[in-house]
């Protein structure tokens, strides 16, 4: 008999913008910043699978960044399969009573604040109890501190791995979410050529300038997730050297419901 590994659940905080498009399923790449950075001295990583990086040198020695300094917090759905749920903004108004004879799930009357939808969520006896402990329960509370339970947005963990920021390719930009556009739509014809499209009408979106730009360096995709991450970071963050957890995943449906 095959042994099934639970799977790991693990919260994606994001800002407003990134919530509403990985409700639509229109973002499914995130990178996260590696704290601590790897070893300065690994020139080449020749094998990660987000627990252990075993890496060459510039010596030639092989290093092993192990699990205790460099583990993963977004998981490694390569080994265990992973899940993630969207943490966003929410008031309850109340919490029911028993919704079964057993007393096992508690009705919760739950806005959604990113787009003042509500809903009734089915909670369990800890979750109940967790909330009725906090003093202003009824109060909007911030993503941070939504329960899992809440959780309407579920994306399937597909790939984690280890990765520079300037290492990124124009895939994994567009990925990220980020904005982009034709003109004159409905203009465009099958037969013209695909590189003329996208360099006389498409349009990318600059975050820190906040207003739309053509490619004509080839690098538009990558500049303009640059200057998401900015706009994230703050000023000057972006370092083509920096290292960063990217997470791939996709948009699944809710297990709770």
């Amino acid at each position: 008999t095959q042994l099934l590994t639970p799977t790991k659940d693990i919260r994606l905080l994001f800002t407003p913008e990134n919530r509403a498009l990985e409700r639509k399923g229109m973002k499914t790449e995130t990178r996260r910043t590696m704290n601590p950075p790897p070893d300065p001295t690994a020139a080449k990583l020749i094998y990660s699978h987000g627990y252990e990086w075993v890496a060459t040198s510039n010596s030639g020695k092989v290093g092993i960044f192990t699990p205790t300094h460099h583990r993963s917090r977004y998981g490694c759905p390569q080994r265990t399969p992973v899940r993630y749920y969207l943490a966003e903004p929410v008031q309850v108004f109340a919490i029911g009573t028993a919704q079964d004879e057993d007393g096992k799930t508690f009705g919760c009357h739950v806005r959604y604040l990113d787009d003042d939808s509500e809903a009734l969520v089915l909670i369990t006896p800890e979750d109940r109890d967790r909330l009725r402990a906090r003093k202003d329960w009824r109060k909007p509370s911030t993503a941070m501190f939504m329960l899992k339970s809440f959780a309407r947005t579920w994306m399937k963990g597909i790939r984690v791995w280890p990765e520079r920021l300037g290492d990124m390719a124009d895939e994994s930009a567009i990925s990220e979410g980020i904005k982009t556009e034709y003109l004159g739509f409905n203009l465009l014809r099958d037969e013209i050529d695909e590189d003329f499209k996208r360099l006389i009408f498409q349009r990318w979106y600059s975050y820190t300038a906040k207003t739309v730009f053509a490619d004509y360096g080839g690098d538009a995709a990558k500049f303009s997730y640059k200057s998401l991450w900015e706009s994230i970071n703050g000023p000057n963050s972006w370092n083509n050297d920096k290292w960063v957890w990217a997470v791939k995943f996709q948009l699944e449906g809710n297990p709770n419901a």
